[in-house]
This record gives C-alpha cells, structure tokens and sequence, in this order.
C-alpha cells in the first residue's frame, strides 16, 4: 500500500487548539481522503492530547468518521521535527505528502 502523509504541526509546545480542532474537522478528513492521503499525523502541543482522545472517542461512539485515515498525535519531540516532515515527501512505498504549520 502506498502511503501520503499530511503531517500538522503547531510549531511550539504552547497550544494551538484551534489547528488541531480543525484538522480533525469532518470536512478537513475528507479532503485529505479525497486526495488519497492515508495518515495524518498532529504534533499538537500542550492541550492537543486532550483533543485528540476527543475525536477518538467520536469516532469509536460512531459520532464522528475518521475517513479511512490513521490519525496520530503527539505533543513535543526533543529531537526536532525533521523526521516527521521527511515523512511528507515522496519515497519507496509513499507519495509526496503535505506539511502544515501555522505562521
């Protein structure tokens, strides 16, 4: 199977909860699986957890759709975010993909 990642980042460890409610919008998913996108994958800060585990709880109560996609969050990597923007980009077995961050 052929992987595209859209990966998301707030860009800070502070919060960004808006970004994050956004991108697991209903509307957000679709587009992403309409463009053949298979993950997506949130660096979502300090109250993204929260969010997230939200969403997931919609999805497993049949109140939300999670489009196909495997959603994945985390909140801060030490070591920077350089591989999960690799991921983005096309290689063996993935399609180029798409970084998100706010300005």
């Amino acid at each position: 199977m052929v992987q595209r990642i859209c990966f998301v980042t707030i860009g800070a460890t502070a919060s960004f909860d808006q970004l994050i409610k956004a991108t697991l919008s209903p509307g957000f998913l679709q587009a992403l699986q309409i463009s053949d996108y298979t993950t997506l994958s949130l660096q979502y800060g300090k109250n993204g957890q929260q969010i997230l585990q939200e969403f997931r709880e919609n999805v497993a109560s049949g109140r939300q759709k999670d489009h196909g996609m495997e959603i994945t969050g985390f909140d801060f990597n030490k070591r920077g975010l350089g591989q999960e923007m690799k991921s983005a980009k096309a290689g063996k077995n993935r399609q180029e993909g798409v970084v998100i961050s706010h300005a």
